[in-house]
């Protein structure tokens, strides 16, 4: 037994979407100002306005959510694993369902 095909879609998604994120932080901060003012002057003009402890929490904030969409996809890959191990009577919670399984008495 394996986790749902669409949970393993939404996990996926929302990795990627972090990770959209990421590069948006990436390409925000690293920016040149001056080229974008050329272009875009009111943005320009917002990112030279942001504090550096708005810039920290924005790096924070996108790192925290990509490292929880990677835990929530490695915690569906062993939920999916320890219950394939015991319903093939290996691994370590193979006994347990031994015990309360009424094909094992």
């Amino acid at each position: 037994m394996s986790t749902s095909r669409s949970l393993t879609i939404v996990g996926i998604i929302l990795l990627l979407w972090n990770l959209m994120g990421v590069m948006a932080f990436v390409m925000q901060y690293g920016m040149d100002l001056t080229d974008l003012a050329r272009t875009d002057p009111v943005t320009a003009r917002a990112f030279a306005a942001m504090p550096a402890w708005l810039w920290i929490v924005y790096g924070v904030a996108v790192a925290a959510g990509t490292a929880g969409a990677v835990a929530l996809q490695r915690a569906f890959w062993d939920i999916a694993e320890a219950v394939t191990d015991a319903d093939v009577g290996i691994g370590r919670n193979a006994p347990v369902v031994r015990l309360i399984s009424p094909i094992h008495p």
